[in-house]
């Protein structure tokens, strides 16, 4: 940004350009120190800078369709832009401000320090970058060391010497790396202050040096820039920390975040700076890289922004001389900064200056200009002034401006004679505008003590008492945050909440922190968004006042800072927005070590998704909490799927385990601990087993451990082997270990069956799936041959009973419908065709038997002529028959299942071919043509 610089007026110092002079103090320290020495540079992207820096061989350092950033020496830059060589230098002077366990605790980044919560294992940023760019640290603290006393810090780049390890690609400052601090030879280190080391611990500490106050990643290496606030081109040295830490990171593939605890709050706030535009080039470049900022700690100086829309009814508004010394130099003078669009810029200004209350009038006013009309890169500045009725002066009007970027920008100031303080210090000053388009002012008196501004008047009469005052443009507190990345969609802004109530420090003294603000609460001075383009500003809110960092022994070892320093004797209380950031730093280590892959965008949307609402917070998003407080648990989980794995728990003897997995994660990489990398493994080897699963984000997911044993086979007892008779049920109760047992033959085990002889076999199956198996046989009793033939197959139902017909062996025993005994019984059986069983039990109990049939059919009228009996011979037979009548028959053959199996119609004897039957027992049934007769025959086939 530019600034019109009062001693340029005062002491004509040289600058290279005097159009672009500008109150700002850092001026002429930059043109008198600074001239000789490689500082960072931004100029136009176009063919005559270019040809410039080929020429000279100037190495490009990033570059796009607007700027290209170089390093290189001032006093090179200001001769080739005097003699035409180089146009479109961008000077940025702005004015950098540097802006625990309980912290971790309040956003569970404990939780995912332990692996609890649903994670799959523990998360302290080990394998991660966490680049702290800040005024140091002091690496000598063991909360910044290994376990074994070696450095966590890899690099160092300190800003502030140059030499004797100056980085080529940079030309200025000096690198040390770990082997260097580990042999003692690094000498940058943080002496005069504890900033760095303070917020490097809230991101990183391990807490060795006395278990507590344990940073956010624990266990994430660290690469520290220290900065050099003096540079006149601040802010590029910023963007070139950030291009060094990832280049650097890259070497070492790794992911990689970095934190900025620093920032200017005067400047465009859209983010459209080349600073800012390089560090989201490198955001957008690769996967694994984060950038995390503190959003400033202004919030309590006041509504020092305005942003009014301009329309053809005359708006104003008020801006208050500073009791004390502005940049312009002196007290009772006002100074502002203003940004508008081109776009927006179609409208006319003025001064104005009006008594103060309660009976405000307008004492004098300023002809209005267009505040674009005529415009240019090179900036002008008209000066005006104001005069009463009487002509005398009240102030002089002061407007500087110029065109960057598609925006005009400058300062508005006002002052006495020679920039000495205004004489009417009561008098109210108007900025007053009308026309079409939108500006953005920003002041404050307090707001940075370097770089002084003055206030606007809130306390406003009524419209009844000063018309005027319909149309105020009353000031904000919104747009408070710090200017630059800060702006950026694609940087992590955050805001501050109270952290904690107090601590107990060296001197044994309890340290409360003043106020009434609530310990989770957003402080009063953390700053407001949104960005001046309207992006959502803060993103999140993290705890920052009353925190306790690792600090710097140069201040640890001063009993004068006993006050600050926690009586543990190792830590100190620091605050503000510059320690909740590196909290969310170290929140995106944790999240970089679970997906190294994934982008800035990827951990935005998953921070500001998951962040905690309260009572506190209200309704979010909104301009104080952004999206809410920092959980870090549920930031990590919302990249992470559970993996199962799936299978038994152990090996039966002599098998295999089959083990597969479950997740919702699209594998990448499948890592089993045997070292496969299939999706299902086979095993016969026990043990316990983990899959680890990484997708396409570099997402990892470990299952829970799955313990493979040794199972043991169960014990199975089928029972004895047995020896029975033919046609006898059995039960077969298989006993053991198992818990379920399964015979062959649709055996089921307990429950009776028709035993048939031969081996049984029965598998028992245990709760672990191992099964035996063990047998038995069943044998059959010999038994005697029973043979029954009846003789008297047909009888007449109103027939007398008769004795069947004697069974062999004899002393069975006859069963059957009408059978009595050894008789039978036409009437009782009724007319029908009756089975008649002939059973002999022999000696070993066993029931042998055979049957016949009598048929018994209505005998009620019908003569019964004596005729010789039909007969049917050989019975057994193998191949046929011959079936001898002496009367017209109808010839069936019945098997045991009651099928038909032949018939036909004979006139005469006949032999019938029967070589397709089946063995086993058949019934002839003869049916007299012409006659009543009926005659069955039983018939067996061998």
């Amino acid at each position: 940004m530019k600034y019109l610089f009062i001693l340029f007026f005062l002491t004509s110092i040289y600058y290279s350009n005097a159009q672009k002079s500008f109150f700002h103090p850092k001026l002429s320290k930059s043109s008198t120190l600074e001239a000789s020495r490689v500082t960072p540079f931004a100029v136009a992207n176009n063919e005559n800078n270019k040809a410039f820096i080929t020429e000279h061989q100037i190495p490009i350092i990033f570059q796009n369709k607007t700027f290209i950033i170089i390093n290189t020496e001032m006093t090179l830059l200001n001769a080739a832009e005097q003699s035409g060589k180089v146009d479109g230098i961008h000077q940025d002077l702005s004015i950098p401000e540097v802006m625990s366990d309980s912290a971790v605790v309040r956003h569970q980044a404990d939780q995912v320090h332990a692996g609890f919560g649903g994670l799959d294992t523990a998360y302290t940023g080990k394998g991660v970058i966490v680049g702290i760019v800040d005024q140091g640290i002091d690496f000598n603290h063991p909360d910044f060391k290994n376990p074994d006393g070696s450095t966590r810090v890899l690099r160092y780049w300190d800003h502030t010497i140059n030499g004797p390890n100056i980085p080529t690609e940079y030309g200025f400052g000096c690198v040390w790396d770990n082997v260097d601090i580990d042999a003692g030879i690094c000498t940058s280190l943080e002496t005069g202050t504890a900033h760095g080391s303070t917020v490097a611990g809230m991101a990183v500490s391990n807490g060795s040096a006395n278990g507590t106050n344990i940073g956010f990643a624990p266990e994430a290496n660290i690469i520290v820039v220290e900065t050099d606030f003096s540079l006149s081109n601040w802010s590029l040295s910023i963007a070139e920390a950030c291009d060094y830490i990832f280049k650097v990171a890259d070497s070492l593939g790794m992911p990689a975040v970095v934190n900025l605890s620093l920032g200017s709050y005067y400047g465009s706030h859209d983010a459209l700076d080349p600073a800012s535009q390089m560090i989201d080039s490198l955001l957008d470049a690769k996967e694994g890289r984060i950038v995390v900022c503190s959003a400033g700690n202004s919030g309590d100086s006041g509504p020092y922004h305005v942003g009014a829309d301009v329309d053809q009814d005359t708006s104003f508004v008020w801006m208050v001389p500073n009791p004390s010394p502005t940049a312009v130099g002196s007290p009772n003078t006002i100074l502002v900064e203003f940004w508008v669009d081109t776009t927006e810029a179609d409208f006319y200004y003025s001064f104005a200056a009006d008594t103060p209350g309660p009976n405000h009038q307008k004492r004098g006013e300023t002809p209005y200009h267009n505040l674009l009309a005529g415009a240019t890169t090179a900036g002008d500045f008209i000066e005006e002034p104001i005069l009463n009725e009487n002509g005398d002066l009240i102030a002089y009007g002061f407007l500087y401006r110029y065109l960057e970027r598609g925006q005009v920008a400058g300062q508005i100031a006002v002052y006495g004679p020679g920039f000495s303080p205004i004489d009417s210090s009561d008098y109210l000053f108007r900025f007053q505008t009308y026309g079409n388009g939108h500006y953005d002012l920003w002041g404050g008196s307090n707001v940075t003590s370097s770089f002084v501004h003055s206030n606007f008047e809130t306390n406003i009469p009524d419209s009844t008492l000063f018309p005027d005052i319909a149309h105020y443009n009353m000031p904000d507190s919104l747009q408070t945050i710090v200017d630059k990345w800060n702006c950026s969609d694609k940087v992590i802004s955050v805001g501050n909440i109270k952290n904690r109530v107090g601590h107990i420090d060296l001197n044994g003294n309890n340290y409360v922190q003043p106020g009434s603000t609530l310990v989770g609460e957003l402080s009063y001075s953390s700053s407001m968004g949104p960005s001046r383009m309207g992006v959502m500003k803060p993103d999140i809110v993290a705890s920052g006042d009353v925190s306790l960092g690792s600090g710097s022994f140069s201040l640890l070892n001063n009993p004068g800072y006993n006050g600050n320093i926690d009586e543990g004797g190792f830590h100190m209380r620091n605050g503000g927005t510059s320690m909740a950031s590196p909290a969310i730093a170290g929140i995106a280590a944790l999240y970089l070590q679970k997906c190294p892959k994934t982008t800035y965008a990827d951990f935005k949307s998953d921070l500001i998704g998951n962040g905690d609402v309260d009572n506190f917070t209200g309704t979010i998003p909104n301009y104080a909490y952004g999206y809410g407080k920092a959980n870090a648990l549920q930031t990590v989980l919302a990249k992470h799927e559970p993996v199962v794995i799936d299978g038994p728990g152990g090996i039966c003897p002599g098998g295999t385990a089959s083990l597969s997995y479950t997740t919702n994660m699209n594998p990448l990489i499948i890592n089993w601990s045997n070292g496969s990398n299939a999706s299902n493994i086979v095993t016969t080897t026990p043990g316990d087993y983990q899959v680890i699963i990484e997708d396409e984000l570099g997402c990892l997911s470990r299952s829970p451990i799955h313990p493979v044993i040794i199972y043991a086979d169960p014990i199975v007892n089928a029972g004895s082997d047995q020896l029975i008779c033919p046609n006898t049920e059995i039960t077969l109760n298989a006993s053991g270990t198992a818990v379920s047992y399964d015979w062959n033959n649709n055996v089921i085990n307990g429950e009776a069956f028709m035993a048939e002889a031969g081996t049984y076999i029965v598998i028992g199956t245990n709760s672990s799936g191992c099964s035996a198996t063990d047998s038995l046989e069943v044998e059959f009793l010999s038994v005697l041959p029973v043979t029954y033939n009846e003789l008297n197959t047909s009888v007449g139902l109103n027939q007398t009973e008769f004795n069947v017909t004697a069974g062999d062996p004899l002393g069975g025993t006859y069963s059957g419908e009408g059978i009595i005994g050894t008789t039978f019984h036409p009437g009782i059986a009724g007319i029908g065709t009756h089975a008649i069983v002939y059973s002999f039990i022999d000696g070993n109990g066993c029931i042998s038997s055979d049957t016949s049939y009598i048929e018994v059919y209505d005998d009620l009228g019908i003569e019964n002529p004596i005729t010789p009996n039909w007969s049917i011979y050989p019975n057994p037979f193998n191949t046929g028959i011959y079936v001898e009548i002496n009367a017209p028959v109808h010839v069936s053959i019945i098997d045991m299942l009651g099928r038909e199996v032949y018939f036909q119609k004979a006139n005469e004897s006949l032999n019938i071919e029967l070589r397709g039957l089946g063995k086993g027992i058949y019934h002839v049934h003869l049916s007299g043509l012409e006659s009543e007769r009926k005659q069955s025959i039983r018939l067996v086939k061998n």
